[in-house]
């Protein structure tokens, strides 16, 4: 059902058209609010300015109330476009935004009746900075593919392919009909297109259950037909 929710939520925005990943454009909302907060922190520190602390516990706030739509649209299109593998980018970036969460809340329950930060507050502030360092990087890691998921996706998928699907399609083309082969084809388009053919697919190819191939397997040899036969 909620596999079915989020694919009727992305071809929504395809026919806008949207094509794009939308955890992006939420994620900057509560890394830069998290970034003010940690600046406004460390200006009452230095300067005794209960006023800009003031501002700095408004920008937790904030940073809190943006935290769940950006996990959620984050979740949404780690199931969408890498099928829900768990690459270690991504592990990591749940980890973290755990670890964010429950900072969030110590930094706003610590400072209700504080004027000015103490060093175990700054400390919360400072550890909700870093975190938003981590979540950045591996973002970036998942962004920029060459060390991070697509390639591990790859790797995966290789293996994957090698003993799946080699014998009828070896290099990416198709022994059975010519003219078809892997390499270009519209099953591609998307991680759901690919995924509803090999779970019934014309004959003679055999279908792939989930038993005989995983949702996270699936993703994994997508991520290796796509970008390396596409």
């Amino acid at each position: 059902m909620v596999d079915s929710w989020i694919s009727t939520f992305y071809a929504f925005l395809e026919r806008i058209p949207y094509s794009h990943p939308v955890h992006p454009t939420q994620a900057h909302m509560p890394i830069g609010l998290v970034v003010g907060a940690f600046v406004f922190c460390l200006g009452a520190v230095l300067l005794r300015r209960a006023g800009l602390f003031r501002t700095a516990r408004h920008c937790m706030g904030l940073a809190l109330f943006f935290w769940f739509p950006t996990v959620l649209f984050g979740f949404m299109d780690w199931q969408h476009f890498f099928g829900g593998a768990w690459i270690f980018a991504f592990k990591m970036k749940m980890l973290l935004a755990v670890l964010l969460l429950v900072l969030l809340l110590a930094g706003i329950f610590a400072a209700r009746r504080e004027e000015l930060p103490g060093k175990a507050l700054t400390a919360i502030y400072l550890g909700c900075f870093l975190t938003v360092g981590g979540l950045g990087y591996f973002g970036g890691e998942i962004v920029f593919a060459g060390k991070g998921a697509q390639e591990s996706l790859q790797q995966a998928g290789a293996g994957l392919y090698a003993s799946n699907c080699a014998g009828c399609h070896p290099r990416g083309g198709n022994v059975m009909n010519a003219g078809k082969p892997v390499k270009g084809s519209q099953k591609l388009t998307d991680f759901d297109t690919f995924l509803t053919w090999i779970r019934s697919p014309d004959a003679p190819m055999p279908a792939f259950s989930e038993s005989a191939l995983s949702r996270r397997q699936a993703a994994e040899l997508y991520g290796y037909v796509n970008h390396v036969m596409k």
